[in-house]
């Protein structure tokens, strides 16, 4: 009876350690198996577009994967770089993001702008749907007399695809877009804690990032008429608008007409 429990606890025991070295070699080759991610096969500079050639496949270990890598090529299809990247760098999904979350003024050359600040309102700039980093373009609006001493109103687009370089409040702090919420609008924490979104001060000027002959000429149309913000969508492209009047331009005349210039 002792021979017989002795003879089943051995094989119990051979079982156990078949059983372990099964599941550790299974284990190990599991984690070896190879498994297909990027690198980058050359130099990128920050903002640029990415491509299919940005990149070349290797194979690691399972195991040496993290969650961040790229194993999925059509994930980077139309995004930019976040940052300045370098050939044979592992690529990971922060190094890349789409075009509008973009810093416009990481590819600008800033030796060359001025920073130039005009007056706003709600109104006067998108209803308040402005911030850091976007492309505007600036209508100016003013009165002309005629020959004979009529008198008309007109207004232009005089500037287009001018950098917002921050936007303020009327007590100089800065002013968050508020047009996406309602108003009286909560917010909740990780913990689970409502809180009231601050309303940070009503719009009252922005920054424009200008060359310093813009910045003249800006100056100059603040003291005669008036400037207006137009906004643009991510799709715009410059145009070349004459300018609308109304009112005694050489006759009795509502429409398109270059009033600055008598064309």
């Amino acid at each position: 009876m002792k021979k017989s429990s002795k003879i089943a606890l051995t094989v119990i025991q051979f079982a156990l350690v078949i059983l372990f070295a099964g599941g550790f070699y299974y284990v190990t080759q599991n984690a070896m198996q190879p498994v297909g991610v990027y690198k980058l096969s050359q130099d990128i500079p920050m903002n640029s577009k990415i491509g299919p050639t940005d990149f070349k496949r290797v194979e690691v270990p399972k195991d040496a994967v993290t969650p961040d890598m790229v194993t999925n090529i059509d994930e980077l299809v139309d995004l930019h770089a976040s940052t300045r990247l370098f050939a044979d760098q592992y690529a990971t999904k922060d190094m890349f993001v789409e075009q509008e979350e973009l810093d416009p003024f990481e590819v600008v050359d800033l030796s060359k702008m001025r920073k130039l600040t005009i007056p706003a309102s709600y109104v006067d700039a998108i209803g308040g749907n402005i911030k850091y980093g976007d492309s505007i373009d600036l209508v100016y609006v003013d009165e002309g007399e005629t020959s004979e001493g009529e008198v008309y109103t007109y207004s232009r687009i005089f500037m287009q695809d001018v950098l917002v370089y921050s936007v303020t409040t009327d007590d100089g702090f800065k002013y968050h877009d508020r047009t996406d919420r309602t108003k009286g609008a909560v917010s909740s924490s990780a913990e689970g804690e409502e809180t009231t979104i601050e309303d940070t001060g009503d719009l009252a000027q922005i920054t424009l990032a200008v060359t310093p002959d813009q910045a003249e000429e800006i100056a100059t149309r603040m003291k005669k008429g008036t400037i207006k913000v137009v906004g643009r969508f991510n799709e715009s492209t410059n145009q070349e608008p004459a300018g609308f009047i109304i009112g005694e331009y050489e006759k009795v005349f509502t429409g398109n007409q270059l009033a600055e210039t008598n064309e």
